[in-house]
């Protein structure tokens, strides 16, 4: 039986002391596969809220940087329960999730959910004019039977708009686009890479099936809205230069104008003439020529010999 030295043992122990405080660094930082899939049935166990549900969920970039930030300094805000779901912190729980921490959780005991809700998301997030529309609009069709206990059935566009501080207007276009418009669509617009004036009037003259067509032709409905807008004003704008007469036939129609009014005039001048001066038969016979000729030059030629 070879002997192992006691250098060659030193080393030994001394490498796997290090892997294993590799490891308990990493499964610190990172979930094993069995941390996942507990962590995975608290997820499905916290749903969110109807009312968690009426604003825009982070996307995977700013969802990691959410938890890299609550890794290095923490969970600043719990994430709000109610009845039994998620009323305000989805992206919290799921920043938590992605790095295996477990969230920090508070029961929410006040007695407008929805309020509170709407002022916890507009305190922290910087949401546009766009991202609130939608938001105000999907708080307006938020009915009672979503959830008995919550009395917001009532609530108007008018009262929508005013809790989101968006124009009533604005409501009602978003309103429109979340109708007519495809999710990859409303999505767009509620992550801010589309307005909603330009969405809606995207989805206006489209169906929901050329829109996803377009959609995917292009790579992102930004993309799409975009190329739709640039292809309707360059369709305006070669109508508007076709419209645009040309500048030689338009002198020359002038021209002929003003030789008309020319024309007319000479023969007023004559006309006066012939009856301060001349016989009737002589101005009946000029009017009966005017009425046959339509002012040519002959029919001044004809009055001037005539006088």
């Amino acid at each position: 039986m070879q002997r192992v030295s006691r250098f060659e043992l030193t080393a030994t122990v001394i490498s796997v002391s290090m892997f294993a405080e590799s490891e308990q660094r990493r499964d610190r930082r990172e979930p094993n596969s069995e941390n996942a899939c507990v962590l995975g049935v608290r997820m499905e166990q916290r749903k969110a809220h109807p009312i968690a549900d009426i604003f825009p969920i982070m996307t995977e970039e700013e969802t990691n940087d959410l938890a890299n930030d609550i890794l290095l300094h923490g969970q600043r805000e719990p994430i709000w329960m109610y009845e039994g779901k998620i009323l305000d912190g989805r992206n919290r729980h799921n920043a938590c999730l992605l790095k295996g921490l477990e969230p920090r959780m508070a029961d929410y005991d006040g007695s407008d959910p929805v309020a509170f809700a709407v002022s916890m998301n507009l305190k922290r997030r910087q949401l546009d004019d766009a991202q609130r529309s939608v938001i105000a609009a999907k708080l307006a069709t938020y009915k009672r039977g979503d959830n008995q206990h919550v009395p917001i059935g009532g609530t108007s566009q008018a009262e929508a708009a005013q809790m989101l501080n968006v124009s009533k207007r604005r409501v009602q276009r978003a309103r429109k686009l979340i109708e007519d418009g495809t999710p990859q669509l409303v999505k767009a617009v509620e992550r801010g890479d589309v307005k909603v004036s330009a969405a809606a009037e995207f989805a206006k003259c489209r169906s929901p099936l050329d829109q996803a067509k377009l959609i995917d032709d292009f790579g992102s409905a930004a993309a799409a809205v975009k190329a739709t807008i640039k292809a309707k004003a360059d369709r305006a704008a070669r109508k508007i230069q076709k419209s645009v007469p040309d500048p030689k036939r338009a002198a020359d129609r002038a021209d002929r104008i003003s030789e008309r009014w020319r024309c007319l005039s000479e023969m007023l001048q004559r006309y006066f003439a012939l009856e301060s001066s001349g016989t009737p038969s002589q101005v009946a016979n000029a009017v009966r020529r005017s009425e046959t000729s339509t002012f040519q030059r002959d029919t001044i030629r004809r009055l001037g010999t005539s006088l």
